[in-house]
């Protein structure tokens, strides 16, 4: 009898739609703002370049990267007086690259003559990384990390 009761509830459980997931703004951490599928922190603190990304290291995100135009309208209208620090640095080639890797594609132009970017009321700009700015992190939000539990970490977290 027990048995058959067990066999039924994992039965349902198995069967059920997982719940939708949640809204935007609690796909993100308390007081990062979400946008497209990513949230977004930003630091009250200046840091160097390098600085930054260790700390959005720390919260498990990284410096911002920025995959459209859209992306920069979203932070130039939420980053508020200071100057931003994005995941755009310059490597010895003279190539920009984004901290997940790939090439800048120039979807934006970059003024300054400088090494790491930022974002500032008109744009773009570069100086040098070890000046001290604001910084932007970002990750994926829940919704776009999409991890699909298992049937056991259903039933876990039912039973708890």
């Amino acid at each position: 009898m027990v048995i058959t009761i067990l066999l039924i509830i994992i039965i349902a459980l198995a069967a059920r739609k997982s719940p939708p997931c949640p809204s935007c703004t609690a796909a993100c951490p308390g007081n990062w703002p979400g946008y497209q599928g990513k949230c977004f922190l930003f630091s009250d603190t200046e840091e160097s370049w390098n600085s930054s990304q260790v700390n959005c290291s720390s919260h498990g995100a990284s410096l911002a990267v920025i995959d459209s135009l859209d992306d920069l309208i979203f932070m130039l209208r939420h980053k508020g007086r200071p100057y931003y620090w994005i995941g755009l640095w310059k490597e010895t080639s003279q190539l920009w690259r984004w901290t997940n890797g790939t090439v800048f594609n120039n979807l934006f132009p970059i003024r300054g003559e400088g090494d790491c970017a930022y974002v500032n009321d008109d744009g773009v700009s570069s100086s040098r990384c070890s000046s001290k700015r604001n910084f932007i992190c970002s990750q994926p939000d829940n919704c776009a990390r999409g991890k699909p539990s298992s049937l056991m970490e259903n039933i876990a977290a039912d039973v708890m």
